[in-house]
């Protein structure tokens, strides 16, 4: 009878261990985020991202950076994608010909490999960097990008655990000669859809051997006493 009652801490710990095992295989929750241009001074975005942050190069009238982006919106725009708006670094929109920089940040959890579709329109055209690397070059079009919505994939291997950085590089074309100033927006928004990273065979082979090790070797020292 005691041989059997020492086999108990082992069989508990074994059945531990598969049920664990069961669990890495076949965890494969989802976790969902959505990201998108909204105005710096709007406390009711629910959006997983940072306020747009803005570094105009060129295309300001006056050097300017800032921590939050205007609501912006224009007649000759295509509606903002759903849950955004467009923004840009001033109230009116109105800036001279050039380049500003917006910038955001967003956080993935990690163990999860993500994946998702960003979907854009700019005045007048964009080049896009994710976490350094360029996704979207600046293509210099004078028009259309803010009419028609423009779309990148979001691989799992652009993305990574922890914090993400998104750089638009919007040009901004003069009006005419004459008169530089031109109104300059931004809309993106995208959904980011994470899977549980399930370890390969050959890991779970080992770690259910490693386990399986020690509850033998505990079953010996109950044994031993």
């Amino acid at each position: 009878m005691r041989f059997f009652d020492s086999l108990v801490p082992s069989v508990r710990l074994a059945s531990l261990v598969a049920s664990g095992l069961l669990l890495l295989t076949t965890a494969a929750h989802a976790d969902t985020i959505t990201i998108g241009s909204y105005a710096g001074n709007d406390p009711s975005s629910t959006l997983a991202n940072s306020p747009i942050a803005f570094n105009s190069v060129s295309g300001c009238p006056s050097a300017c950076t800032g921590s939050g982006s205007y609501a912006y919106m224009n007649s000759a725009y295509a509606q903002p994608l759903a849950g955004t708006s467009f923004v840009s670094f001033a109230a009116d929109g109105n800036g001279n010909a050039g380049d500003t920089l917006y910038t955001t940040t967003f956080t993935l959890q990690p163990l999860e490999n993500y994946s998702g579709v960003l979907s854009y329109l700019a005045d007048n055209s964009v080049g896009i960097s994710l976490n350094g690397v360029q996704i979207v070059a600046n293509t210099g079009q004078t028009n259309g990008s803010f009419q028609s919505v423009s779309t990148v994939a979001l691989t799992s291997s652009m993305l990574q655990s922890g914090i993400n950085t998104l750089v638009f590089d919007v040009y901004n074309q003069p009006l005419t000669p004459e008169d530089p100033a031109n109104p300059t927006a931004l809309d993106f928004s995208a959904t980011l859809t994470g899977t549980a990273v399930t370890p390969e065979p050959s890991s779970l082979l080992l770690l259910g051997t490693g386990v399986l090790g020690a509850a033998g070797a505990l079953r010996r020292r109950v044994l031993g006493r």
